[in-house]
């Protein structure tokens, strides 16, 4: 009964690959086309990654080692991964990735377990308009500083979700 439940959850959400992830037992599972993935994490206790649906992409900035943007999904609007996000408690910056802990991150450690789930998720790219504010801040919603802009902007994602639980 619980493949037949997730297999309705990938058909709902149209990904290829669709990911769990659990701060309560650092874990995270991702069940893809030709296999299921699931390795052990690690996250800063001081600042787990909210809860929510998140679409996974390339990351847009440097970053050393294996990683990937997680892209808030709030209703109808999918945000940049440099945006303050007022639902998801004003933060940005997600991400999923290997090596050491990072606030509201999943972090991997494994490297091979990594290769497996990159691997995974890494196979078609889309591209999504998402909403960004650069130089915002949150105080009710999100609201754009003096000579800053709300706008949307065009990104890759991989056809791969993620939902913090």
């Amino acid at each position: 009964m619980f493949p037949a439940i997730i297999s309705l959850l990938i058909v709902s959400i149209e990904a290829r690959t669709y990911c769990n992830y659990r701060a309560s037992t650092d874990q995270i599972t991702c069940w893809g086309p030709t296999e299921t993935v699931t390795c052990s994490s690690v996250h800063d206790p001081t600042y787990s990654l909210p809860k929510g649906e998140y679409w996974i992409g390339p990351a847009t900035t440097s970053h050393w080692g294996g990683w990937f943007n997680l892209y808030p999904i709030n209703g109808d609007r999918i945000w940049d991964y440099h945006t303050k996000v007022p639902a998801f408690d004003c933060e940005g910056g997600f991400a999923l990735h290997e090596g050491s802990r990072t606030l509201g991150c999943i972090t991997i450690t494994d490297n091979q377990c990594w290769d497996r789930l990159y691997r995974q998720i890494f196979s078609s790219t889309i591209t999504r308009t998402m909403d960004e504010c650069s130089g915002c801040f949150c105080l009710v919603g999100c609201r754009c500083g003096l000579g800053q802009s709300q706008g949307s902007v065009q990104r890759q994602t991989y056809d791969a979700m993620v939902t913090s639980l």
